[in-house]
């Protein structure tokens, strides 16, 4: 699935301005608020420097100013600096009074009494240059932007759901995206599983966390089934959601075992035309990806193969490959040890194109089914009402993550390709899903629960 950009007119048809604090020199000893309120000011042009104190109380805080930093500071721009001082000794406190009588602005938060515990709280640096004008000057800002009290997203961990056990497909997909994001976003990622009702567990949370950013799921393919086999969902995908971006998918390799005579997709086709429900094929349960990949390739190619459920990919694999059933959807990691010992013949793979997992077996829809794409795809979802700023914040987080050589290299371990999309497709794409499940469970009789 290719990502299309949408190109951001308004970017291109505004002129460049000066920014409106250009010049202005901040001092940020902000603890808490005021590296957000620096990161704002930083944004509209002024020279930011922040002071953190060193080691001990109570200059244990929540980032290192510098390299390695991981909170707001990191989201400065070009003109943030950083400067550590040991407040403790007078040196220490004697360079914080030069920089404060250097300050245009100056931004203070600490807790109180902590500052004047170290002989340098906010009547002091009031003694060394009286700052109520640029203090106005603070105010005014804050109050023309509407950030007042606003915090910098992310301003805390953000947690990523996955409905399904610890080792499943998603959970390990979620694990291997989450090791780049934290140093793009500033904030821990925390995975957590919430297994159950078929991921439905975890999807309902997230659909009625708040419009925040920080309740996530990682999505899978076997969410979208999820309303073709249900009566009542507690939740309506993808209404209830702000889908973020697809992130990668594998494909399925239709194998058959080798006493079948099929050579080609175009085989079997004949054959299962010539003798109507007699080939058969293992699935790893009614409603399950595999099986709607069966179902779809009989609406194509308008022949009647008999779906048989398995409790798990293991025993599919086993079932196929000795010669219980014809033909199966196979996973690449599941088919590879497989195919490599010729205990099954491929085909095709079910993705749309041909893949770089295995470059020489056609693709369903080259192979004369047009249109035929099924997968096991995940994707980064929230709750519906996300503010545009935070879509834009994880989508470029997760896309700049999922693109490093090493998540890249991690996922076609897995049998994955890295693909991702801008937030507008991949509702379009969930949405088709939705309806293409839906439609193909009725004409398979499969009965909702």
């Amino acid at each position: 699935m290719a990502r299309e950009d949408e190109t951001n007119l308004s970017d291109i048809a505004t002129p460049r301005r000066k920014p409106p604090l250009a010049g202005i020199s901040v001092l940020d000893l902000g603890q808490i608020q005021g590296p957000y309120a620096a990161f704002l000011m930083a944004k509209a042009g002024a020279d930011v420097v922040k002071v953190e104190p060193l080691h001990g109380e109570p200059s244990r805080t929540r980032a290192k100013v510098g390299r390695g930093a991981s909170l707001p500071m990191a989201m400065f721009n070009a003109n943030k600096r950083g400067v550590t001082l040991n407040l403790k000794i007078e040196r220490g406190r004697d360079l914080l009074k030069a920089m404060v009588e250097r300050a245009d602005v100056l931004v203070e938060n600490f807790a109180p009494g902590v500052m004047d515990g170290l002989g340098v709280g906010w009547s002091v640096l009031h003694e060394v240059k009286a700052n109520n004008g640029a203090l106005a000057l603070l105010a005014c800002f804050a109050l023309a932007t509407g950030e007042v009290g606003a915090q910098a997203y992310p301003a805390k961990p953000v947690r990523l759901l996955v409905g399904f056990a610890p080792g499943s497909g998603t959970d390990v997909v979620a694990r291997i995206v989450t090791q780049k994001i934290p140093e793009i976003l500033g904030q821990p990622v925390l995975v957590e599983n919430r297994p159950g009702a078929g991921g439905m567990i975890a999807t309902e949370v997230v659909a009625k966390a708040p419009p925040d950013g920080y309740t996530l799921l990682m999505m899978a393919a076997a969410d979208s089934i999820q309303p073709a086999m249900r009566v009542k969902m507690p939740y309506e995908l993808p209404r209830d959601f702000t889908p973020i971006t697809y992130v990668g998918a594998g494909l399925f390799i239709l194998s058959t075992h080798p006493s079948v005579p099929a050579r080609s997709v175009k085989d079997l086709i004949t054959i299962a035309r010539a003798s109507p429900a007699r080939l058969n094929y293992a699935t790893t349960g009614v409603g399950s990806s595999a099986h709607m990949a069966g179902e779809l390739f009989n609406s194509l190619a308008k022949v009647k193969t008999t779906a048989v459920p398995y409790k798990g990919g293991a025993q599919v694999a086993f079932a196929v490959s000795s010669g219980e059933v014809d033909f199966a959807y196979l996973s690449y990691t599941a088919a590879k040890p497989l195919l490599e010992g010729r205990r099954l013949r491929p085909l095709a793979v079910t993705s749309a194109r041909r893949s770089p997992l295995m470059p020489g077996t056609p693709s369903l829809h080259e192979a004369g089914l047009t249109g035929y794409d099924r997968s096991v795809w995940y994707g980064v979802i929230g709750p519906a009402g996300l503010s545009k700023d935070v879509v834009s914040r994880l989508d470029a987080a997760i896309v700049k993550a999922v693109n490093t050589p090493e998540i890249k290299s991690a996922f076609l371990d897995q049998g994955l390709v890295v693909d991702t999309t801008t937030p507008s497709q991949f509702t379009d794409f969930i949405r088709r899903q939705v309806e293409q499940n839906i439609q193909l469970a009725r004409v398979a009789g499969i009965r909702k629960e």
